[in-house]
């Protein structure tokens, strides 16, 4: 078996991500091609840790989990479970650029075809110019005060932005309180998170904060009622 990655995002993300995405953009393209394993507006493929351990043999079990949760986090890899019955543990996972909907971007399995995609963004969000500005100054906010401050994973900006699935909780935010469309509760929000242990220094040294994790609905409400209860 011979494994494959993408240049430009083995230099992006890394060759053992690059390796692994390679591989599920393969059975997916499969699927897209023949139109089947649909499930939230996503083509999808599957495969159990044992089966990937086979598929990854120079890998621990461990690692390959710890690379896919990486890539989960990256809004790189997305998972699900769409199994029939409830003790199937199966992992199914997809990709941003395999939503049915596509958006405008350049994706590495272009690259091997020499083609460039061009379509539509999802009309999911805003696209008043003034909102999209919001959300861009919004991630410049998280790179300049957590990308700085704190132990915490990169975002790029660019990347976040075109994608409707990552895209979709910070708007959620932004239209759930008036407050929230200001750029200066943002800084103040992300200043006191820079001040959270766990955001801060990280879990045994290791960063395990991301722009997601902080938009999210849980995880933003619990922290904003701590900093302004």
């Amino acid at each position: 078996m011979n494994h494959f990655f993408c240049v430009d995002e083995a230099s992006r993300i890394g060759v053992e991500k690059a390796v692994i995405l390679s591989n599920f953009r393969f059975w997916l393209e499969k699927n897209r091609a023949n139109n089947k394993n649909i499930h939230d507006d996503h083509f999808w493929t599957y495969n159990s840790s044992k089966a990937l351990s086979i598929i990854f043999p120079y890998w621990s079990p461990q690692k390959i989990s710890r690379l896919i949760r990486d890539l989960e986090s990256d809004g790189e890899l997305i998972s699900g479970n769409f199994n029939k019955v409830g003790y199937d543990r199966t992992k199914w996972y997809s990709m941003p650029e395999f939503s049915i909907v596509q958006v405008e971007t350049f994706h590495c399995s272009d690259l091997n075809n020499g083609v460039f995609k061009s379509e539509q963004p999802i009309p999911d969000r805003n696209t008043d110019n003034k909102t999209d500005s919001l959300y861009a100054e919004i991630i410049d906010a998280y790179i300049g005060i957590i990308g700085e401050k704190c132990k915490a994973k990169s975002v790029f900006r660019n990347t976040f932005l075109i994608n409707p699935s990552r895209l979709k909780p910070l708007v959620a935010r932004v239209k759930e309180n008036p407050e929230h469309q200001k750029i200066e509760f943002w800084h103040n929000y992300f200043l006191k998170c820079s001040e959270v242990k766990w955001i801060r220094d990280g879990i045994d040294g290791e960063a395990v904060c991301t722009l997601d994790m902080l938009v999210n609905k849980t995880k933003f409400e619990k922290l904003v009622e701590g900093f302004w209860a």
